[in-house]
């Protein structure tokens, strides 16, 4: 029955209360991780990997899959998905992987404050 079900559908129903309840966390840690021997069964892309946001109590927010490797876009939409209902006034943290002038307009299209580390992967803003 579950592989019927919209997956992102499922994770907004399931992780979204967490924005809810209780005293509201003040940070969100958004990272990507491989799940070594889980196969997509996709050419190309021979593991699945997914990226999350987390929140200070530990919560998970919501979570997706990478699709054709694409963790940056995948970071981007997640952090759309949860918007503002998820975000808005919270701190957003992320690797340096996803330190892009297009990552912050999602965070501050969501209502978010970011803090990114900036090293030479992004020379120009370096």
């Amino acid at each position: 029955m579950l592989a019927r079900v919209d997956h992102d559908e499922l994770d907004r129903l399931l992780s979204g209360w967490t924005a809810r309840d209780g005293a509201p966390a003040v940070a969100v840690a958004v990272d990507g991780k491989t799940m070594r021997a889980a196969t997509t069964g996709q050419a190309g892309m021979p593991q699945t990997q997914v990226v999350a946001a987390m929140n200070s109590r530990g919560e998970v927010l919501g979570q997706a899959t990478v699709d054709a490797g694409d963790g940056n876009a995948a970071v981007r939409n997640l952090v759309a998905r949860l918007g503002r209902k998820a975000l808005e006034a919270r701190v957003i943290t992320a690797d340096a992987k996803h330190t892009s002038s297009a990552f912050i307009a999602e965070a501050e299209a969501a209502g978010a404050f970011w803090l990114l580390p900036v090293k030479g992967n992004r020379p120009s803003t370096y």
